[in-house]
């Protein structure tokens, strides 16, 4: 079916709803080699095509729709435009999955199936420096990341700039000029202010990892340190949805649904899980009477406002005390340990929005960009991979949402903890205020102001100085 005559919002948003769910189920199949090898005889749009095209997307940009539709139009706006960009590369897609699975071709062939301790593709390297259990083998990890990166590395580069020709064809000056209400040259000086303001911070930190580390130095000591292995105490053996349900029972008597729920392989992996559970809530909660494109944006900011409120409550002292029933010095450790892992967050966010932009395409531009966010450079090929959305990929899409609702949090946990007292992750109140914010879209395109990331600065150095 194709869309012909006027342009009809609902119409749209029904065929845009179908469209994302079926991408989404081919995106799930490139997790198997029997999906990825059936991927390239399979179209993820079917008959949803049009709503992946420039005709489409120039027709809701010349719509006039006035005030009451306009922002459901420019929501399905940045769908059809994401939608669109997905289509034409989806052939760079299936590369970079091959890529990343791709055994290491330097492997003898005995070798290559068996077993055996060295990660054979980038995957298992990817893996093997998450799982690190120690510094230096989270070192070899790395090394191992940057030896097999350079086929990602190719993929990735196409991807990119087929993200910056398609966009170019439908008129935008990036990939990301429909994250905000204004200019996408914001973005970027969001992200540099972020990173000068936490400068001073964040060396002071690299130079009290080395000296907690002796001899270790290098871009793996820091990725290993922001798992947070050292806030140990209070954690449930495993980290599971029922115990994440029971922890934020308070907020969500009807717990929203998780996909999946990380490994717990340090303090990191609980405020990932309680970010990906506050953004489920957030998602699950919106009502059934709001239009798929306001309910589930492509930068979904609101949703990761309310995932990072959450990341940030469970590192909290308060949290440490009355949900995992630590003393005073254990619950201490666990708040500075916790800090530093969502300090990391936050500059890493900054940087990947950086590393986006046309400007820093260059090697030894993104190599100073590592060295700032980890203390020293990543290996050249590691580098590289890591300037595309990070060392999985793909993330890149919704970074500006996330980079958005991260500057934002401080501010909302203040207020939160102003209305609700300290305890307010385990409030129902709070719940009740939470459920209000999901009669609104999840999308905001303001840009923050650099008073606000200066505030959250100062806020982390009273945390970590």
């Amino acid at each position: 079916m194709m869309l012909e005559g006027p342009v009809d919002l609902g119409t749209v948003d029904g065929r845009v709803a179908r469209a994302q769910a079926s991408l989404e189920r081919e995106l799930a199949r490139l997790a198997t080699k029997e999906g990825r090898e059936e991927a390239r005889g399979r179209d993820p749009f079917g008959a949803f095509r049009d709503v992946a095209g420039q005709t489409t997307f120039k027709a809701l940009s010349a719509l006039e729709p006035g005030p009451v539709h306009a922002p459901h139009r420019d929501a399905l706006l940045r769908w059809v435009h994401e939608l669109l960009q997905a289509r034409v590369a989806w052939d760079l897609v299936l590369d970079e999955a091959d890529a990343i699975h791709a055994l290491d071709p330097a492997l003898r062939p005995e070798l290559a199936e068996h077993e055996t301790a060295t990660p054979k593709t980038f995957d298992e390297a990817w893996r093997a420096l998450v799982e690190a259990p120690h510094p230096v083998a989270a070192d070899l990890a790395l090394r191992r990341v940057s030896e097999l990166a350079p086929r990602v590395v190719g993929a990735r580069n196409e991807l990119r700039a087929r993200r910056f020709e398609a966009a170019r064809r439908l008129g935008l000056d990036h990939p990301w000029s429909l994250a905000t209400t204004e200019a996408a040259t914001r973005l970027p000086e969001l992200a540099r202010t972020v990173l000068d303001a936490t400068e001073p911070l964040a060396l002071e930190l690299h130079k009290d990892l080395r000296r907690r580390s002796g001899d270790l130095s290098g871009p793996a000591l820091a990725i290993h340190d922001a798992f947070a292995r050292d806030a140990q105490e209070g954690w449930p053996a495993r980290l599971t949805a029922r115990w994440l349900e029971d922890t934020f029972r308070a907020l969500a008597p009807r717990p929203p649904r998780l996909a999946c729920v990380p490994s717990a392989l340090g303090g990191a992996s609980f405020l990932r899980a309680a970010h990906a559970w506050g953004l489920s809530l957030r998602l699950g909660g919106v009502a059934r009477s709001l239009p798929f494109a306001l309910a589930r944006d492509v930068y979904p900011v609101e949703a990761h406002l309310v995932g990072f409120s959450l990341a940030v409550a469970v590192s909290d002292r308060v949290f440490a005390r009355r949900k995992l029933g630590l003393m005073a010095r254990s619950a201490d450790t666990h708040a500075r340990a916790l800090a530093r892992t969502l300090f990391v967050a936050l500059r890493s966010l900054a940087a990947e929005v950086l590393a986006g932009m046309p400007d820093r395409a260059r090697a030894d531009e993104l190599e100073e960009l590592s060295s700032r966010l980890f203390g020293a450079p990543l290996p050249a090929d590691a580098c590289a991979a890591w300037s595309y959305g990070g060392l999985t990929g793909r993330r890149c899409i919704d970074a500006p949402a996330r980079l958005l609702a991260a500057v934002r949090t401080h501010g909302f946990v203040r207020s939160m903890v102003d209305r609700f007292d300290e305890d307010w992750f385990d409030n129902p109140r709070a719940g009740m205020r939470l459920s209000s914010m999901a009669a609104g879209p999840v999308w905001s395109g303001e840009v923050v102001e650099a008073d606000s990331v200066r505030v959250l600065a100062r806020a982390f150095e009273e945390a970590l100085g």
